[in-house]
């Protein structure tokens, strides 16, 4: 039988503002650490296209952050971009 998990990269973005709040950043840093595959936080804000480049072996990816993590992600997922590969907005 082979294995179907999906696995997920979670990009996280410090700076947004949920994120700035240390218990609330720190929980959801706990909750991805055990249900992702890879939790990377992002240290300059044009870390997440790098990211998403580097780590194509991924199938899905979760977005953790503001909208502007979002914005940054999906245009290098572009040329990446397989059947069946999801994208998570957190």
């Amino acid at each position: 039988m082979s294995d179907t998990r999906r696995r997920w990269l979670a990009i996280v973005n410090p700076a947004s503002s949920a994120m700035r709040d240390r218990k609330f950043r720190e929980t959801w840093l706990r909750r991805l650490r055990y249900t992702a595959t890879k939790v990377v936080v992002c240290e300059k804000p044009e870390d997440a296209p790098h990211i998403v480049a580097e780590e194509s072996a991924f199938d899905s990816i979760a977005a953790v952050g503001g909208d502007g993590t979002v914005f940054d992600i999906l245009p290098a997922l572009d040329p990446a971009l397989k059947p069946g590969k999801a994208v998570l907005v957190v």
